[in-house]
């Protein structure tokens, strides 16, 4: 069936893609769960687009409905790619019924396989390596993460039939470190430049950086605090701050994992690159917020990024939307 293909970068997964691959099961490791979603989906498109195949969503499902996309064929007589997302536990029934699936594929299905880390399916690759191709980003280091996003906006550059300046690119990567966001940012830049052929600082701060201060100030204030003044009428602004939330709330989770994992605040600071002062912070918030407030907010940020993307939405009953649930939330789970 072919050899054990185990990859270290988004790049190199993509390259065995374009060249025919040769398995029909992935799994993509990551340990958050918004930027594994999105390797998924740009995994899941790359396969599509090659197989002219549709691609389904299984989040958080039983393998018995996985099995069944998987094993029913499209109406339309095309291929599928079937995502499924938030796989933690395997019991033993379901690891062999897995595996078995996996050394005999469906013929007209792939299977992208989305988990926070390795152990959960690491004797499953030992007994399937030969017919798994894995992309391991589970420990991604911080500045792995940051050229992984710079070589991704470059991408998109380029894709345009643009060239984006060395200083530019740095200015747009200061923004956030939310991949979703920087994105966001990136598409208001390409259409504020035209059919400029070069991106440049001065483009980026046309467009970013009045808002970028405020857009942080509204993010900590709907995330921890009563809401927050801020409005917008601009779908891209909104999606710009649902992206900051999302990471503020991604770096909150981790600082409370190390902490219950028994890292000591340096350590912390050192994997996080954060600042002893921003630590502190986040200590602060975190002390009496229960662990269901950082699910649910995550799952409320989510919704709100499918209705803009989707479902033609106004931006401002949007951004009421999110103050509305994310202040629910924080009377039920945060003390």
């Amino acid at each position: 069936m072919g050899y054990a293909v185990k990859f270290q970068n988004v790049g190199a997964l993509e390259q065995y893609i374009e060249t025919g691959g040769g398995v029909k099961s992935y799994l993509i490791l990551h340990s958050e769960r918004d930027e594994r979603r999105k390797l998924l989906e740009k995994t899941a498109e790359k396969i599509a687009g090659f197989s002219k195949a549709e691609i389904s969503f299984s989040e958080e499902r039983e393998w018995d409905f996985v099995y069944h996309s998987l094993s029913a064929p499209s109406l339309f007589g095309t291929g599928e790619v079937v995502v499924w997302d938030g796989c933690k536990n395997i019991s033993e029934k379901n690891f062999d019924r897995i595996l078995k699936y996996i050394q005999n594929p469906s013929p007209w299905a792939v299977l992208l396989i989305g988990a926070e880390s390795f152990k959960v399916f690491s004797s499953l690759y030992a007994k399937a390596a030969k017919e798994l191709a894995v992309l391991d980003l589970g420990e991604e280091k911080p500045w792995e993460k940051e050229k992984r996003q710079q070589l991704e906006l470059l991408k998109i550059v380029r894709k345009e039939g643009k060239n984006i300046t060395p200083g530019a690119l740095a200015r747009l990567r200061s923004l956030s470190r939310d991949s979703v966001m920087l994105e966001s940012e990136l598409a208001k830049v390409l259409c504020y430049v035209g059919d400029a052929a070069s991106v440049t600082e001065k483009d980026v701060d046309a467009v970013t950086t009045s808002s970028s201060s405020i857009g942080w100030q509204a993010a900590e204030q709907l995330l921890w605090e009563k809401g927050t003044a801020y409005e917008t009428s601009d779908l891209s602004a909104v999606l710009g701050l649902v992206g900051q939330v999302r990471f503020l709330l991604t770096q909150a989770r981790q600082v409370r994992w190390m902490q219950r994992e028994g890292k000591s605040e340096e350590e912390i600071m050192k994997h996080l690159s954060l600042r002893p002062a921003a630590l502190q912070k986040i200590l602060l918030r975190i002390k009496t917020c229960k662990a269901e407030y950082f699910e649910s907010a995550m799952n409320a940020l989510y919704d709100v990024e499918i209705f803009g993307k989707n479902a033609n939405l106004d931006p401002e009953f949007l951004l009421g939307y999110l103050r509305i649930k994310l202040s629910e939330l924080r009377k039920n789970y945060v003390g």
